[in-house]
Parts: C-alpha cells; structure tokens; sequence
C-alpha cells in the first residue's frame, strides 16, 4: 500500500481561530462563513469553499486577497476529476499565504481511484493540516491510496420551536441552497410546474443568494410560475419559520452529495425528496427516511412529491425515520463541535 501521507502532514501551527458566535458556522458553512470577511463574528479569518467550476476561479482570487497568514482554509470536494485538480491549485494558493487547510471530501471516491485521480488527490492531502471524511468506507478507500482521514458525524442543527408537519393537500415545499449551477434549482422549479398542474395551489418557497438570482427569477416568469418565492436571507429567524412553514424539503443538487441544510431538514422531521448522486445515499436513504430521484430527472422528481402528498402514512414514517436518522444538535451545540474540529488543526 506504500506510506501514508500522514494528515495532518505538517506541525501543529495552533490555527487561532475562534468562533464567536453559533449563527457564524450553522447550518450552512459556504453561506454563513462568508460573513466571516468582515471580521465582525469570527477572530481571525475562516473562509469555508469548494473547488467548483463555476466559482473556483472567484475563491481562488479572495485566498490570494486574505492576510498572510491569518486564516484557515475549509475546502469541500463535491465533485469529481477535475474538482481534484482545482482543489490542488487552490491548496498551492493558501499555502503561500500561510494557510491552515481543512480538506473535506464529499464525493464519492472510488470513481476518483478507478480514474487515476489518486497520486493528485495524495499530493493535495500532503498540503492539507486536515483531511474530513463522513463515512468509514471513504476513510478506508483513502487509506488505501495511502491518505489517513478524521472520520467525523455531523450535527444536524434542531431548530427550537419548529414543529414536525406532515405533507398536506396543499404542499409548501422548500429549499435551501445558494443560486448556482450545481444546486440545480431549475430542476426544482420545472418538477413544481407539473406538480402545480396537480395541486394549483401548492407553493415553493426557496431561500439563497447567489450570481444566478436573476436568471432564475425570468425562468420563473417566463414559465408562469405563481406562488415561488425566493428570499435572500439566511438569518435564523427566516430559517426558523421556514422550517415550521413547510411540508417537505427539496435537495437538488447535482455537485454536494449531502449539504447541511439537507441534514437540518432531516432533522425537522420534513420528508427530504434529494437527487440520487454519488455519495447521497451515504444518510438519506430511498422510501425510509427519505424519496431519492434520478438526478435532472424533473419528472420523476414531481413524482416524488406527488406521492408524500397523495400517500400519507408513507409522508409520516419518514419524517419520523428522517428525525431519527440524524445526531441533532442545537445551535451552541453545533458551533462547538466546529470550534474543535478547527481547534485541532
């Protein structure tokens, strides 16, 4: 098998990060973290990305603007190939701006391996102080290729005061994702044109930011689409009511194969109707606690829908498999649990 590369790779160089506030790291780190730029809720810098193709370019530009040394590095991989080759790049950047780097792998790895990916995401390991997986298979598949990973559960963020709701005859769906590419939220928004045709009535309501704000809003109009609404905010008290607002909760993602705020809805006990992509199945789990569709497969994802809302006594033993399915944790709770995974680098 050959010497691991032993992350972290490099001397403890106590990263002084400090979270000072819970609504700083949760639920969703891409979006709350970003607020870190201005200093106001984080003692020194943490910047929470991911190797993307549509924003790397973006991320790559603020990581060489940040003070020498003074910031850590979160990097999510999402995606496959030549996301590796990205994330490396980007590694090189932080590094010379002195960086402490946490590298988080999201995707599933053994297409990576079959493809020969291995001796780079090696090389991209061996800059990283950190690297975080989810599971024990991705832990052993990277042991494999001679990497050694924290494996990490986690927390689902329970918002107080959010009570479970089952899918009703006039469904309110949600999701919660930035406006990108890979969120795929025009699959969404064409999935609740055919369910309109079924319910008039239903509604969907869809909370991020993002460049593809606009582009979505004339998709919306040029559709007739009534009753979407998309807010910019993810404040906690937006999220909060959101959550207590809503039936069921939509993840279409084609990149991240299991976002935060996709947990966070597992852990409200809404029904979660997710694309079937590479490592998606890790945590929700098809007709238990959750409906997973054929990714960009719109139709079948109306479908879905439509069932939790015709099929009642299915609608309720998901939500209640999807809160249990979960390790939830209040806010403080969560914020904790990050304080120490960046304490440790």
């Amino acid at each position: 098998m050959g010497q691991k590369v032993i992350c972290p790779g490099l001397p403890k160089r106590n990263c002084p990060v400090e979270l000072r506030d819970a609504t700083a790291i949760i639920p969703d780190r891409l979006d709350a973290l970003k607020q870190s730029q201005t200093g106001s809720d984080l003692h020194g810098r943490i910047m929470v990305v991911d190797s993307s193709p549509q924003i790397w370019l973006h991320n790559l530009v603020e990581i060489w603007q940040q003070v020498s040394g003074r910031f850590l590095l979160h990097l999510k991989l999402t995606e496959n190939g030549l996301s590796v080759l990205r994330s490396l790049v980007i590694m090189f950047a932080a590094r010379i701006r002195g960086a402490w780097i946490i590298w988080e792998i999201q995707t599933e790895l053994e297409p990576l391996i079959e493809s020969g990916w291995g001796a780079v995401m090696r090389k991209v390991a061996s800059l990283s102080d950190l690297v975080l997986v989810t599971s024990t298979v991705r832990n052993t598949l990277l042991g494999s290729i001679g990497i050694e990973s924290k494996i990490i559960n986690i927390p689902a963020v329970r918002w107080q005061g959010s009570p479970r709701k089952f899918v009703k005859p006039i469904p309110i769906m949600l999701s919660i994702a930035p406006l990108v590419r890979e969120s795929n939220h025009a699959a969404t928004l064409r999935a609740f044109k055919l369910i309109k045709q079924k319910y008039p009535r239903a509604e969907l309501r869809i909370i991020g930011a993002g460049p593809l704000g606009e582009e979505l809003e004339q998709f919306i109009d040029s559709q007739w689409l009534s009753s979407v609404t998309i807010l910019d905010s993810v404040e906690n008290d937006v999220v909060s009511l959101a959550f207590s607002e809503c039936d069921l909760y939509v993840d279409s993602s084609c990149g991240e194969a299991l976002p935060q705020w996709t947990l966070t809805a597992l852990a409200a006990g809404l029904p979660v109707v997710k694309a079937r992509i590479n490592g998606s199945t890790e945590r929700v789990h098809d007709r238990e606690n959750g409906l997973l569709y054929a990714l960009n497969n719109h139709s079948d994802l109306a479908d879905c829908v439509i069932e939790l809302v015709e099929n009642e006594t299915l609608a309720q033993s998901i939500s209640r498999r999807a809160a249990a399915s979960v390790t939830a944790a209040n806010p403080a709770e969560t914020k904790d649990f990050w304080q120490r995974i960046y304490s440790s680098v």
